[in-house]
């Protein structure tokens, strides 16, 4: 009767500069060990919001902090350190969540003739930049196509533009924590039209397409009904509140500045519709978390758009600002279209939940071990 051989997974749990990942502490809270699965994080000394320690110390897992892991520094110092944390715990897959630690873990297998298996979770590519976009996607290609097991990639749409490596890629989404999946679909507040966009004001989200196709509403139909809510901040903050100010619609709308997950959250259930210009998204969390919400999505095809959303069933496709001014005319008028859309957004939201990525991810794990 085959056997299959232990998982000891080394699970790199901090980004570059914020040290423990709050998306990644998610991920993990989900996660579920078993005989033939053991999990030893690592991270960084800093954690991204506080108390993100206090939840790994809950977990039936092992965090090991190693200093300066996310400054990109001391390169053979950390390879020391890490190479003595795979021979401890004797660790066969390493996951890694971008190119510096990816460096490392392949230094380790290749000169200290470590037999382990890499798996690299796409995380971004400089991809508001044409020309740098382009640069980065070929080097991470080139660099993933000799030195990895498995790439993780989360949405269709990345695992397109990274198509040399599409025979060893996976798709596995990011998703969202159990706050956004109410048991009950919200009742729509007739009447009221207040529009969200959370994301950094930089370039390539296009904030002042979402303002332009919203003042040109306003001016056409009159509708003084409408609000618009835009988080975040950026360097290019100052110039949409200045076209605000051009466009006469500074009553409708409003700069939150940055907020915490929890305030994103919290604005949300304010919210009846959500609005995505971006250029480009790798996953986009401000797609997926207001579609789990139940409300009706407005977005260009990037991201986990074209996994989650149908084109007038579950969401709405637009490609420029004429593009969402036509379809702010053809639905904002009509609360029950929104509504239909909105809770066929609620009702197909279930491959978001961090537990059925976690049951994914597991049977990820289970494919590259070597059955004795």
């Amino acid at each position: 009767m085959e056997s299959q051989q232990q998982i000891n997974l080394l699970y790199f749990s901090s980004d570059h500069k914020i040290g423990l990942s709050y998306l990644l502490t998610e991920q993990a809270k989900y996660f579920s060990p078993s005989d033939k699965i053991k999990l030893y994080a690592v991270a960084g000394e800093k954690e991204q919001v506080e108390g993100l320690s206090k939840i790994w110390i809950q977990l039936p897992f092992s965090l090991i902090r190693i200093r300066g892991l996310d400054e990109h520094k001391m390169f053979f110092e950390l390879i020391h350190k890490i190479e003595s944390i795979i021979n401890q715990y004797k660790c066969n897959i390493i996951h890694v969540q971008n190119n510096w630690q990816l460096s490392l873990i392949v230094y380790i297998k290749i000169v200290k003739k470590k037999k382990i298996k890499i798996i690299y979770t796409i995380h971004g590519y400089r991809h508001n930049f044409l020309i740098k976009s382009i640069v980065a996607r070929y080097l991470i290609m080139i660099a993933l196509l000799f030195t990895t097991d498995k790439v993780l990639v989360c949405s269709s749409y990345v695992r397109n533009k990274f198509f040399l490596v599409k025979h060893k890629s996976t798709l596995l989404f990011l998703g969202l924590g159990e706050e956004y999946f109410s048991p009950k679909y919200p009742v729509p507040q007739i009447g009221n039209k207040i529009i969200v966009f959370a994301g950094q004001f930089r370039k390539g989200k296009n904030q002042h397409v979402l303002i332009k196709a919203v003042a040109r509403y306003i001016q056409t139909t009159k509708d003084s009904d409408l609000r618009l809510i835009l988080p975040g901040s950026g360097p290019l903050l100052d110039a949409c509140k200045q076209l605000v100010k051009k466009l006469n619609v500074e009553g409708i709308v409003t700069f939150p500045g940055q907020l915490t997950n929890t305030e994103v959250f919290n604005l949300y259930q304010i919210c009846n519709m959500a609005v995505v210009p971006s250029n480009t998204e790798t996953f986009g969390h401000c797609i997926a978390e207001p579609f789990a919400l139940g409300y009706c999505v407005f977005t260009r095809k990037t991201g986990i758009a074209g996994d989650i959303i149908k084109d007038k069933y579950s969401g709405l496709f637009f490609d420029s600002e004429n593009d969402l001014y036509n379809l702010f005319r053809e639905y904002l008028p009509y609360p029950e279209k929104l509504s239909f859309i909105g809770k066929n957004a609620f009702e197909n939201r279930d491959s978001l939940r961090f537990s059925k990525i976690a049951l994914h991810y597991k049977s990820i794990l289970d494919g590259m071990v070597v059955k004795d």
